[in-house]
């Protein structure tokens, strides 16, 4: 599915794009990147700010625009098509591949970017988070054996074979336990990046893939009652607290080989459930 496409059919529901999720999850990055990102009050009016990070960078190419434009654009519509609980029916199965990767791409911009300038703590953090990433998501494909969003992200039915069960919770909390390196947490922490484009980007992206490891345990909550919905999200946010509280200033080798091992249980729980 081209971009051309997925914007038309966000345009029959455009309350995706610009309310919920899209627009809200917007209006929420922004205020963590004031909170977040700017610690000191100063920092909220740009004045420990480098001119440069406080204008979009006009004066350039119409190819440079476009690209620092993508590092906004591209995770918002990551966040549009997230299949949350209220929005609007897209009326199309969405590929979980895509939506992760419109929500990666400002962080793979960003590392890509400080690789040329001989900086690699944030390229360490990605190929560290995206093993275990990408083994969760296949093993929550497997009960269902797709990957369409909404499917992966569904609670198992009581006619699910046990052991399909234990598979599609096994790579729930696989996703959960990868979140330190996929945001960047505790031992796999980057300094923040100075142009507030980056920032906005690395935000958006963060607040999609939160929602997306928060899917699968919203599942449980049966539909009645829905006002317990943000629940599973406030319940991700405090182990992220924790997370960042645990690791950090910590190396992060000890966890990178723990996210190994984590990869090689996915891997082998894959294979059997194949067999069976």
């Amino acid at each position: 599915m081209r971009i051309a496409e997925l914007l038309a059919l966000l345009g029959r529901s455009w309350s995706r794009l610009f309310l919920y999720p899209g627009g809200i999850a917007f209006l929420v990055a922004f205020v963590l990147m004031r909170g977040v990102y700017w610690g000191k009050p100063a920092d909220h009016t740009g004045e420990n700010l480098p001119p440069q990070a406080l204008r979009l960078p006009f004066s350039e190419s119409p190819l440079f625009f476009v690209s620092y434009a993508s590092l906004v654009m591209l995770p918002w519509l990551g966040l549009a098509l997230m299949p949350l609980p209220l929005a609007a029916n897209i009326g199309r199965s969405i590929d979980v591949v895509m939506v992760l990767a419109l929500l990666e791409w400002p962080r793979l911009w960003l590392a890509a970017y400080e690789y040329r300038q001989g900086r690699i703590a944030r390229l360490a953090a990605t190929l560290n988070s995206y093993p275990p990433c990408i083994a969760a998501l296949g093993l929550l494909a497997i009960p269902s054996g797709s990957f369409d969003i909404r499917l992966l992200m569904q609670q198992p039915t009581p006619a699910t074979p046990l052991l399909l069960s234990g598979v599609h919770w096994l790579g729930a909390c696989g996703l959960l336990l990868a979140l330190p390196a996929l945001l960047g947490l505790g031992p796999f922490a980057c300094p923040p990046p100075a142009a507030i484009v980056f920032r906005i980007g690395l935000l958006l992206r963060n607040v999609g893939i939160t929602l997306l490891v928060a899917l699968p345990f919203a599942a449980l909550i049966p539909e009645a009652y829905s006002w317990l919905l943000p629940l599973p999200v406030c319940g991700i946010a405090l182990l992220i607290w924790g997370m960042q509280r645990l690791g950090q200033g910590r190396a992060a080798l000890p966890w990178a080989r723990a996210l190994l091992w984590l990869v090689a249980i996915e891997i082998v729980t894959a294979i059997g459930s194949a067999k069976w």
